[in-house]
């Protein structure tokens, strides 16, 4: 994975982002921002066996769409783009606003549709041999057990504008006329605590709703912002997680850039349970596999290393700013922290920019 990505850097000239890629905007010139980030009803109109059904747009595809030809699977990445059929077989015409298969899980009505068949292939290299199949989930598609850091700050926005790690959005999606935003583009000269100290990578294992472990699992049980990611561990009580959402839990899908499936913070330890009112705002999302005492790390400049569930996470119990909200991008606001990490070696090792000098 880690070599997929330096291959995608020496022929893009930057890293993959996690989603909303300027490279998939360009096949949609038609397609307006705010259709392009959100989903939209019917944007190619009705299909008759799904009047229900709510579309996701092609900004929604993940890191892992975008790198499929460097992974061995340039097939695949073509049959995706050329792709004129929905799941139910209705064809859309060239030129339409949205060729790309459905890139998310969704359901019409309360039936869940199962994904396009070009998103059910298992690509080896996306699955651990450790985390196991999510065969519970009910979802036939392709698993993913890998996804990227957003760093240290717990996750406000799906789109990623204030990431201080190495998983960001297209560059056509972040304000870069705010000082406050995230990075944008992501190259290498822009990690600017260098590739070794900066993790580009790390694990996510299916966790199965029966028992409900918290190794891995979501909780929705917090109904308003956290006030310190400690907070999430007083939903576990001898490794289960209370309210265990199912819909929430990583590793399941390999084509969906939604922050659950797609993104990790290095915020609370390793193996910890991830929690927050929902995925798209005030979530904090744990790397996790079911390795002993930790999780494999793949850094930016390509090495792997164990990061133990003991590593240094100091202030659990503070937020950077002690403000968790959007009010503008204004500096006093966690998501948009400027500073070295809270969060010890483990914030400092997902934090891109962050002027650390912690390293393994």
């Amino acid at each position: 994975m880690g070599l997929a990505l330096h291959n995608f850097h020496d022929a893009m000239k930057k890293f993959p982002a996690v989603n909303l890629h300027d490279e998939i905007a360009s096949m949609f010139p038609g397609v307006s921002r705010g259709n392009f980030r959100g989903n939209v009803p019917r944007v190619y109109g009705t299909v008759p066996s799904m009047p229900n059904r709510t579309y996701a747009s092609p900004g929604r595809c993940a890191w892992t769409v975008i790198i499929l030809p460097y992974v061995e699977q340039q097939a695949l990445y073509e049959a995706i783009k050329s792709n004129r059929h929905l799941e139910d077989g209705t064809e859309v015409s060239a030129g339409g606003d949205y060729p790309f298969p459905f890139p998310a899980i969704y359901f019409n009505g309360n039936t869940l549709v199962q994904p396009h068949p070009v998103y059910r292939t298992t690509i080896p290299c996306y699955v651990c041999p450790s985390s196991g199949a999510p065969s519970s989930s009910g979802i036939e598609a392709g698993a993913l057990t890998y996804r990227m850091s957003r760093g240290d700050i717990p996750f406000y926005e799906w789109d990623y504008s204030g990431t201080r790690g190495f998983g960001t959005s297209g560059t056509k999606y972040i304000p870069h006329t705010d000082a406050n935003a995230g990075p944008g583009e992501v190259t290498m000269s822009t990690i600017s605590d260098g590739t070794s100290n900066t993790i580009a990578l790390s694990e996510a294992v299916y966790a199965l709703a029966a028992p409900s472990r918290s190794r891995g699992g979501f909780t929705k049980s917090h109904n308003g912002y956290w006030d310190a990611p400690n907070q999430i561990f007083n939903y576990v009580t001898n490794g289960h997680l209370a309210n265990f959402e199912d819909q929430y839990t990583a590793g399941r899908v390999w084509m969906d850039g939604t922050a659950n499936l797609a993104v990790f913070n290095t915020i609370l330890p390793p193996n910890s349970p991830s929690g927050g009112p929902n995925v798209w705002n005030q979530a904090i999302l744990s790397a996790s596999s079911n390795h002993t005492g930790g999780v494999n790390a793949c850094f930016v400049d390509g090495s792997v290393h164990f990061i133990s569930e003991t590593i240094n996470t100091q202030n659990l119990d503070k937020l950077p700013c002690g403000t968790f909200g959007y009010t503008g991008h204004k500096d006093n606001q966690t998501q948009h922290y400027k500073g070295p990490s809270i969060y010890g070696v483990w914030g400092a090792l997902g934090s891109s920019q962050g002027g650390e000098s912690a390293s393994l």
